[in-house]
């Protein structure tokens, strides 16, 4: 956003904790240190967590951060609409749906209003802007009575000040030609890094 990078979340593998703050990079800084940035209501913010999405959008001329899905420990709270499922693999851990709103000009994280085709709890997908509202979320993992599953579907995500808005796209009888056929699917445990987008947190091997 502007001269700055933003990073959400993650894990510390030192101290083996989750994280939920939010935190800023002034590239136009020599130094390049990184702050973290001041939440006016860190409690309304998401939980702690890792392999979350993140990206940035524009709307009415503010500029707003966007935080959707991810993984980490039993939530203290957890909000109406949004699922939190526990993993088979690694009890005590939760995949999750939740999204979040964060204001640069305030501030403040807020739960938007969430309709559509609205992605089940999920972790190192990407998700990636196509324009100032506008943006594709494709693969990652979700829950299974095995532990995850990788999955190759793809969502179009319009997105407001106030309101978050799903549709879930499919690919049109050309499946040898989709991103990820059945026999690549492991490969969407990759990470990709693109304008405007951040994956929130990272993952390490028990994502």
């Amino acid at each position: 956003i502007g001269s700055s990078l933003y990073y959400f979340g993650g894990y510390v593998n030192e101290t083996r904790e989750f994280q939920n703050t939010l935190h800023r990079l002034n590239t136009e800084n020599p130094n390049l240190t990184w702050e973290e940035v001041r939440v006016v209501n860190p409690d309304f913010g998401p939980v702690k967590k890792r392999g979350c999405g993140m990206l940035s959008f524009r709307c009415e001329n503010e500029d707003f951060i966007f935080v959707v899905g991810g993984f980490g420990p039993e939530p203290a709270r957890r909000l109406r609409n949004f699922q939190y499922l526990e993993t088979e693999k690694h009890r005590g851990l939760y995949r999750n749906n939740e999204q979040h709103i964060f204001s640069l000009k305030t501030g403040k994280w807020s739960v938007p209003e969430v309709k559509g085709d609205i992605p089940p709890p999920s972790t190192v997908f990407t998700i990636t802007a196509i324009d100032d509202k506008r943006a594709l979320m494709f693969g990652g993992r979700s829950n299974s009575q095995t532990g995850f599953v990788t999955t190759d579907s793809l969502y179009m995500v319009e997105l407001s000040a106030h309101e978050v808005t799903w549709r879930k796209l499919n690919p049109r009888n050309d499946y040898e030609r989709w991103p990820c056929p059945p026999n690549i699917k492991a490969l969407l445990s990759s990470i990709a890094v693109m304008v405007n987008t951040v994956d929130g947190g990272g993952m390490s091997p028990f994502t």
